[in-house]
């Protein structure tokens, strides 16, 4: 059980609904055996009450709680409605405890007789009935409190001798000065006469109309549960559609995001460019280091560019799909020579060599390789040839310079 949502409408004189009224909800709590005051809330403009608990913090979980509803009075609290029609919501684990439509009896309020002798002392006083439509028993209450005639009868059960009828309507009456005047009181006709006029059958009617006040007030009730149930499902719904708004806000952020970044990938670069702009960065490191006196150096590097290649290998695509094999390994060996030639070298033709052979060759006239590899298609090229080079063979560079050569790779 997750919530307790406790709803009540309350009524006063003349079926008017009792707007702005106070009412405390209380718990009946075994433990020293007193009724604990657990929440208070004031009616709306139709006179509607509702309260929504949270049973863990009442240490009420998985129990249907024993609850009233009271007001205040003097000397002491007074009792508008106790228990209540209670009903369970499995699927949302909600607790439904209806007190239902209740008229509220102000001054006619009574003491509650206890049948036990244990209760005798009970100070409570029963303000509030169940309400029925057409019928305001707070009025008939102070009617009877009022005319001894009238009480007499409803005690006894039995009309009184010479009839009895109460006159609902104030009659007037001519003064001896000639002005009107009221009169409201109880007016006595023979009990024949009430007899002959009131048949048996007024009896059974009235039962039936009992019966069906009951299923009225029953099926109001369920109303009223109802809609408390279908506003719970509204706010619910709002707030799911006011969450959804912002992922969806979300959600266009970052396909703006993953759209620039598309755009940023497929920047061409070239492949000299992108070793060079690497080889300086390790030259600047070594430097770094040379000048801070710290007492080792990088050696050989090998780095993994993942990419797409150009045809002759002298451009890259950074970041780009590479399922076709494309991308290129350099390895870059910082020295720590001061000087170099600085006469041209021609470039010889590495094709068709192996990695070892294409170094050596290199290596013998003081150039330095390069390595790239391309995976090649089922069936085609021999894996560890040379397929191009870049400078092309019998081009002239300075002494030292790089040779970026790509070796095809089987395919997995």
């Amino acid at each position: 059980m997750k919530r307790i949502l406790i709803t009540a409408r309350l009524f006063g004189d003349e079926e008017e609904p009792a707007a702005g009224h106070v009412v405390t909800l209380e718990l009946f709590r075994i433990e020293g055996g007193t009724w604990l005051e657990i929440a208070r809330s004031e009616t709306a403009g139709d006179g509607r009450l509702q309260i929504d608990l949270d049973p863990a913090q009442l240490g009420i979980e998985g129990v249907a709680p024993a609850l009233r509803l009271i007001e205040e009075g003097q000397p002491a609290p007074r009792v508008l409605s106790a228990g209540g029609m209670v009903r369970y919501d499995g699927r949302r684990r909600i607790l439904f405890v209806d007190f239902g439509e209740i008229e509220r009896l102000e001054e006619s309020a009574y003491s509650r007789p206890a049948v036990e002798e244990s209760f005798s002392g009970s100070p409570d006083a029963v303000a509030g009935v169940p309400r029925r439509a057409g019928l305001n028993q707070h009025i008939m209450l102070r009617n009877l409190d009022r005319n001894a005639v009238l009480r007499d009868a409803v005690s006894r059960n039995r009309v009184p001798l010479g009839g009895l009828v109460l006159n609902t309507t104030p009659a007037v009456e001519v003064a001896e000065a000639g002005s009107p005047r009221l009169r409201d009181e109880v007016v006595v006709k023979p009990a024949a006469d009430i007899a002959a006029a009131i048949p048996r059958e007024v009896d059974t009617l009235k039962g039936i109309m009992i019966e069906k006040d009951n299923l009225i007030v029953q099926k109001d009730q369920q109303l009223l549960s109802r809609t408390n149930e279908l506003n719970l499902a509204k706010a619910r719904n709002d707030e799911l559609a006011s969450r959804l708004s912002t992922e969806v806000e979300r959600a266009d952020i970052a396909e703006k995001k993953v759209a620039t970044f598309e755009a940023q990938k497929r920047v061409t670069a070239p492949v000299t460019s992108v070793v060079a702009g690497l080889g300086t960065k390790l030259a600047d490191a070594n430097a770094e280091m040379k000048s801070k006196a710290v007492p080792f150096r990088l050696g050989a590097v090998k780095i993994d560019v993942r990419g797409r290649l150009s045809e002759d290998g002298s451009a890259i695509v950074m970041g780009d799909d590479v399922r076709d094999g494309s991308g290129f390994s350099a390895e870059m060996h910082a020295d720590a020579q001061a000087e170099r030639p600085t006469s041209g070298v021609t470039v010889p033709d590495v094709g068709g060599l192996t990695t070892a052979a294409a170094q050596r060759v290199l290596r013998s006239i003081g150039l330095k390789l390069a390595v790239a590899q391309q995976t090649l298609p089922a069936g085609s090229g021999t894996p560890g040839q040379a397929l191009m080079q870049h400078p092309r063979a019998g081009e002239s560079v300075a002494h030292g310079s790089d040779v970026l050569v790509v070796f095809g790779v089987a395919s997995a």
